[in-house]
């Protein structure tokens, strides 16, 4: 998927196992750091840009060895963010 890396969407684009090539214009702390977690865990790719982007899903999508990478990555990842983040809140709130 060729996009900007919020979190909602990159999590659209991982759940399935699919892999995020993620661009944005730098002024957006969110969207740098996202893209530069997603890079250093292997987990996607950081773009200059959109076309760049664009051309590197193209090359991926005809790696078969990369698309089966990916699938292993995502299969250890926690999708269930928000009910861990309720528990961990709960927790703290009992532990006071």
């Amino acid at each position: 998927a060729v996009i900007r890396p919020g979190i909602g969407t990159l999590s659209d684009v991982l759940a399935p196992q699919g892999r995020p090539f993620t661009f944005s214009s730098g002024n957006s702390y969110e969207m740098s750091h996202n893209a530069s977690v997603l890079s250093k865990t292997g987990l996607g790719e950081n773009c200059d840009n959109p076309f760049s982007a664009f051309e590197q899903a193209l090359d991926y999508v005809q790696n078969r060895k990369q698309i089966i990478n990916q699938g292993r990555l995502c299969a250890n990842l926690k999708m269930d963010g928000v009910s861990e983040t309720a528990e961990a809140i709960v927790k703290r709130a009992l532990s006071k």
